[in-house]
């Protein structure tokens, strides 16, 4: 989470937040107060490096927050390819055979365990609604898929550019970037499909489609 004068960023996983939060520590201005933080209280994805927005100080109410959203399915496959190498997430490990199951066979596996089965709504949506909160009205949601564009968009409107920044966003390096293939060449109609029911709040709220990008 990055906290500032002007607005609160918070980080929700695989969605560019380590690049943010990369710019605004090198280039933000310092009378923007710029202070990344990590977990303040407890949290229930123990998770310090995420934290939601039930742990912003009370002293940063009625500031702006902000964070970004991505297509669920395309999701999924970053998530998978990162915990993989990761290798911390007990779950994930336990679905995964430590990463050796392939990403359909992990998934399957994930939504018929127990702890995953009876839960109403997909892993994505749990990280998304634990990080955000259900008063999605309080966050200003820029998509993952056009980052660059709509970081600059909000910043320059929220609080100005400055030039340093500006040029930053547009051409610095990502980071975290994963060999991967197109998100699409990963899923089978049955996996697809239970990604479509698992996370449809969020896929209607943000049109998404399985052939978005």
């Amino acid at each position: 989470m990055i906290l500032s004068r002007h607005f609160v960023f918070i980080h929700l996983p695989k969605t560019g937040g380590t690049f943010v939060k990369k710019l605004l520590n090198i280039y933000a201005p310092p009378d923007w107060e710029v202070l990344e933080v990590i977990a303040l209280g407890g949290h229930p994805r123990n998770d310090p490096n995420h934290p939601t927005i039930k742990d912003i100080p009370s002293a940063y109410g009625g500031i702006p927050i902000f964070g970004f959203v991505r297509n669920p399915w395309d999701w999924y496959v970053s998530w998978y390819e990162f915990l993989k190498v990761d290798g911390t997430n007990e779950l994930f490990n336990k679905a995964s055979d430590h990463g050796r199951k392939g990403f359909k066979e992990t998934l399957l596996t994930l939504y018929r365990m127990e702890l995953v089965e009876n839960a109403q709504i997909g892993i994505f949506s749990w990280y998304f609604f634990e990080s955000f909160g259900h008063d999605l009205d309080r966050v200003k949601f820029l998509r993952f898929e056009r980052l660059r564009e709509e970081l600059y968009d909000m910043l320059k409107s929220t609080v100005g550019l400055p030039k340093k920044l500006a040029e930053a966003i547009k051409t610095e390096q990502p980071i975290n970037v994963g060999n991967r293939t197109l998100y699409q060449d990963y899923y089978n109609e049955e996996l697809r499909n239970l990604i479509g029911r698992k996370d449809k709040e969020i896929i209607e709220r943000f049109d998404y489609s399985y052939s978005s990008l």
